[in-house]
């Protein structure tokens, strides 16, 4: 079946609080849940970034950017579950290192997703990249994948310091989340797709920050389709004729 997106929803923190993510609605045992969770700060330590609603697990391994201390730092995580049919919300836990810092997240559902028992929910390995000294978060091209121009391409993004607003890349705007917190230290998380139209290989193009961001993180991934199940087979029953 064809990937849809189902819906989603932001928030954000300060003073290293922890986000609690309303689910849609809408949503139906193995829908895809993606959250984008990232922080600003001035620290120079890795932010522990993870979900205390259990069944989450991390895409990125690290995506540290640190600017320098002063300038703000930025740490941006994805994490996945496929819905239990139970949750009702998604809680991250608190980040950062003090009243300084703040949080943001972005949750987008989706729906047709090949499941960890179907080799799912990414074809191919995320790619992450980060920078300093401003910028506009830069997702970083993928190839690779097999399903062409039906592809749906994920593209997430952050920024830190004094940062606004994320607008994602062309091709990316239908239904595009962004999530500000604005603390000492702002963070902005952006979290956008692309449901066809992608090339092999594709590459998202930036989030345009609208403010003097400093350091930024970006990840691209792209998302598995779940196998067609198999139709049972029809049997046609005839009464014999008499003669």
């Amino acid at each position: 079946m064809a990937i849809s997106r189902i819906g989603g929803t932001t928030g954000s923190a300060i003073n290293a609080g922890s986000i609690t993510l309303t689910l849609p609605g809408s949503m139906a045992v193995d829908d895809l849940i993606l959250i984008a969770y990232g922080v600003g700060d001035d620290d120079f330590t890795q932010p522990t970034l993870a979900m205390t609603t259990a069944g989450y697990t991390e895409l990125t391994s690290s995506t540290l950017s640190a600017d320098g201390g002063t300038g703000g730092d930025g740490n941006l995580a994805v994490f996945y579950k496929f819905h239990n049919g139970t949750d009702t919300n998604a809680v991250t836990t608190a980040a950062g290192t003090g009243t300084d810092s703040s949080c943001a997240a972005c949750l987008q559902v989706f729906r047709g997703v090949a499941t960890v028992a179907q080799s799912g929910p990414l074809e191919i390995a995320i790619a992450t990249a980060t920078g300093t000294s401003g910028g506009n978060p830069n997702p970083p091209s993928v190839s690779g994948f097999t399903e062409a121009t039906s592809a749906v391409v994920i593209a997430c993004a952050l920024g830190s310091a004094v940062v606004l607003t994320l607008t994602a890349p062309t091709n990316y705007t239908t239904n595009a989340l962004n999530a500000t917190g604005n603390d000492s230290f702002d963070t902005s998380v952006g979290l956008a797709y692309r449901l066809s139209g992608a090339a092999d290989p594709e590459d998202p193009d930036i989030f345009t920050d609208s403010g003097a961001g400093v350091a930024w993180c970006a990840a691209t991934m792209v998302l598995k389709e779940a196998p067609i199940a198999a139709s049972n087979p029809v049997f046609e029953y005839r009464v014999p004729e008499c003669g």
